[in-house]
């Protein structure tokens, strides 16, 4: 699990009162779209353990974008990788 701070909780406060708003449609050029995507990888990684491709098929965001915004949430201080290991499912290398 990870440690809780603030700015995790406005993350996720955000994401839950826009679940009902949010479009599973990909949206090109909508600076908004990353805010609800990057908060949704958040939420995902908040109550689950898992691969970049779990976190992607149970999302619906394209697993090439939830890469990036893994790494903006690692550089903002609210996810840490644990371990690294290969995928069960590819066998490549993933979080």
């Amino acid at each position: 699990m990870t440690k809780k701070t603030p700015k995790m909780d406005a993350l996720i406060a955000e994401s839950e009162t826009n679940s009902s708003s949010v479009s599973y449609e990909a949206k090109i050029g909508n600076p908004l779209q990353k805010t609800k995507d990057l908060s949704r990888v958040l939420q995902y990684f908040h109550y689950k353990v898992g691969t970049s491709l779990d976190c992607a098929l149970s999302t619906g965001i394209l697993r090439n974008s939830i890469t990036w915004y893994i790494s903006d949430l690692e550089h903002m201080g609210l996810l840490q990788a644990i371990k690294k290991d290969k995928d069960k499912l590819l066998r490549t290398c993933s979080l």
